[in-house]
């Protein structure tokens, strides 16, 4: 039996079931371009199924177009727009926040270690320097940013503090929700691949430790109610 539900979820149930909330299929499984109160991005990790908004080729043409917007649950999860098969637009994901591209989100515009600020110029971090110098002044910012003196893989590194900040692409990194930011500050430094660490929010009242693996990338400047992490840096790059 097929029933189209108040939330405009057309389901189809058993004729001999009597459960409202079984369905035998749902059109909220395989959501189009728009999405409704009720629906589901993400990732089904038991199953592989996976939830996320496609693009119209145009409001005439209804057939997929280029984009793809969808939840990442690859390390910590956050908010994707895919242009074809290059990631366009990366958010940390929050559920009361809507995507609003500017050029600072398009994926990822500043490379490794750099900033991207309100004015859509980039910065290197603190303990960084441009990798390509001519290409830099030139507003080419896509080579990054390189450490000013090499990690010595030791605690006598420095971890320099990030305030303000939309925190990096999270696809490279790890989360224990079970660690405070003071056990975080310890596990970073004992690690010679960790490049950074931080305190993060999943769920309101929820923090724990977050940390990277790889080069820093999709880095923003933000207003007050950005976030804080903390980058390694060779000892002699912090003033």
């Amino acid at each position: 039996m097929a029933q189209l539900l108040d939330s405009r979820n057309l389901v189809i149930r058993g004729d001999n079931d009597s459960d409202p909330a079984n369905f035998l299929w749902q059109s909220f499984d395989f959501p189009d371009n728009t999405l409704l109160t009720g629906m589901r991005l993400g990732k089904n990790l038991a199953t592989g199924q996976e939830w996320y908004l496609k693009s119209w080729k145009s409001t005439i043409d209804h057939s997929p177009g280029n984009f793809r917007f969808e939840l990442d649950v690859s390390g910590c999860p956050k908010l994707v727009i895919w242009n074809g098969s290059a990631r366009y637009v990366n958010r940390a994901w929050n559920p009361s926040v809507l995507l609003q591209p500017k050029y600072c989100d398009v994926y990822p515009h500043c490379g490794e270690f750099g900033s991207c600020n309100n004015d859509s110029l980039c910065i290197c971090l603190d303990g960084f320097q441009p990798k390509n110098i001519e290409a830099w002044s030139s507003l080419n910012f896509s080579e990054g940013c390189a450490r000013k003196i090499p990690l010595n893989c030791n605690n006598k590194d420095d971890f320099k503090r990030q305030s303000n900040m939309k925190l990096p692409y999270t696809g490279s990194s790890s989360y224990n929700m079970s660690m405070k930011l003071e056990e975080c500050k310890i596990k970073c430094p004992e690690n010679c691949s960790c490049t950074a660490y931080a305190s993060t929010t999943i769920t309101k009242g929820v923090s724990g430790c977050l940390l990277w693996f790889s080069g820093l990338i999709d880095i923003k400047k933000q207003d007050q109610s950005g976030d804080v992490f903390y980058v390694r840096v060779g000892s002699d790059s912090v003033a």
